[in-house]
């Protein structure tokens, strides 16, 4: 069931569950919306749930997610590699941080993030997390993609 609300094969999850691959972000943030984890905290040790009343959707919140699992989860990746790219972006140059020397504080190539950052491509898992941290991003997720009235449930 969970790879069917998500749109990811149950032989990635398998794969994801032992360990034995590295997905990138958006695969990642589409299982755990599928589980109802609507935000992460990250840490040094890794990601865990965020905090409890934004870190999980309520019973309602969670109905209508999974009445259009496609529709909701099945978004346009171009498009959301994109937001997500720009928002590191914005956030990159909030802090005053050139491209190379945030690439090279996270340990990624630079034209990795160049990619991130225009939408080409999304970063994996592993290349996420050290990112945030550089950036100083301690939580990323959330409910903003349900609309207004949605989210109030």
């Amino acid at each position: 069931a969970l790879g069917e609300i998500a749109g990811i094969h149950t032989n990635t999850i398998s794969k994801i569950e032992r360990g034995l691959c590295d997905p990138n972000i958006l695969v990642i943030g589409r299982l755990l919306l599928s589980l109802g984890c609507g935000r992460l905290s990250i840490s040094e040790d890794g990601i865990s749930p965020g905090p409890t009343q934004a870190g999980f959707y309520s019973a309602p919140q969670a109905n209508r997610l999974w009445e259009k699992p496609l529709e909701r989860l099945q978004m346009d990746e171009t498009k959301l590699a994109r937001s997500h790219g720009l928002a590191i972006r914005n956030r990159r140059l909030s802090l005053g941080l050139s491209l190379k020397d945030t690439a090279h504080k996270a340990g990624i190539h630079h034209n990795t993030l160049w990619k991130f950052e225009n939408g080409e491509s999304a970063l994996s898992l592993t290349n996420a997390i050290r990112l945030y941290l550089t950036l100083d991003i301690r939580q990323v997720g959330g409910l903003e993609f349900l609309s207004a009235d949605e989210s109030a449930t």
